[in-house]
């Protein structure tokens, strides 16, 4: 019987602990390098904190206190314990 045109040269591909370790340590070493995107935006998170806590001003004294006038201590019909 004659066989399919290939076959007789494909053979089963042996698996060795030592391509195990070098396809592990290559992934490995590709997840622990940053991509280009990361630390782009990482950078760009740097520079708003930054520039976010440069602008912020402290409030000047007359804005800091402000007297709100109104009615502050008010009573319903049910506060006072009546019902």
């Amino acid at each position: 019987m004659t066989e399919p045109a290939g076959s007789a040269a494909e053979r089963p591909l042996r698996i060795t602990p030592d391509m195990l370790l070098s396809r592990r340590v290559d992934f490995e070493r590709r997840m622990r390098r940053l991509p280009p995107v990361t630390l782009v935006i990482i950078a760009l998170l740097v520079v708003f904190v930054i520039g976010s806590t440069m602008s912020a001003q402290q409030p000047s004294a007359a804005q800091a206190l402000r007297w709100f006038k109104g009615n502050t201590h008010t009573h319903s019909l049910n506060s006072d314990g009546d019902s």
